[in-house]
């Protein structure tokens, strides 16, 4: 931020990046879809915009909200409203899913299909994060699976697995949820899997 005796100023260069996801969103239908859905479409946004310009925690949010302009809403937020906001979006996941992907109509005749694993430093005591096969070759740590559905360009489906999940069980849950819920038949899966 930029301080005079009057004056106030942030730092203009990301408002193009701003306007733009935001033209974006709602000509595509997101917007309205998290508005919908969530009724903080807004905050969201914001949210989606602070991981394209300075991808950071979910608090640094609060920071990154005082050194934009945005002027759609009033984005005044405690890190607790975050947090419900990721609960909520959670939640809805997969009506979210199927409303773009209804809206945004990909050429599902070819699917791609892709898996990483991320690692944690530190101690997890959950069902999730696991020790596991490292795709990061990091022995030791445990991690996660996460799997990643594209038609057309498009991330359609995502899935999180315990750390521990070998390559093709991720499979055997992810055909049948996709052909269920997007309604697709005879695809052909292309996939990067170790």
């Amino acid at each position: 931020m930029l301080y005079s005796s009057y004056v106030v100023t942030n730092d203009p260069s990301n408002y193009g990046l701003i306007y733009l996801t935001r033209i974006l969103s709602s000509e595509t239908g997101i917007k309205e879809i998290l508005d919908t859905l969530t009724g903080e479409g807004d905050l969201l946004l914001v949210m989606i915009i602070s991981r394209l310009i300075k991808p950071s925690s979910d608090i640094s949010l609060l920071k990154f909200i005082d050194q934009i302009y945005y002027p759609w809403a009033d984005l005044s937020i405690k890190k607790d409203r975050i947090y419900r906001l990721l609960d909520k979006l959670e939640r809805n996941k997969e009506s979210i899913e199927i409303d773009l992907f209804n809206r945004l109509k990909p050429d599902v005749s070819v699917i791609h299909y892709d898996l990483t694993s991320t690692y944690f430093k530190g101690r997890e005591d959950n069902d999730v994060v696991l020790f596991g096969c490292s795709r990061d070759k990091k022995m030791g740590k445990e991690q996660i699976v996460i799997g990643l559905i594209i038609a057309d360009g498009i991330p359609i489906y995502d899935e999180v697995w315990p750390g521990n999940t070998v390559d093709p069980r991720t499979l055997e849950s992810t055909i049948p949820v996709h052909k269920e819920r997007f309604h697709v038949k005879g695809n052909h899966w292309r996939q990067g899997i170790c």
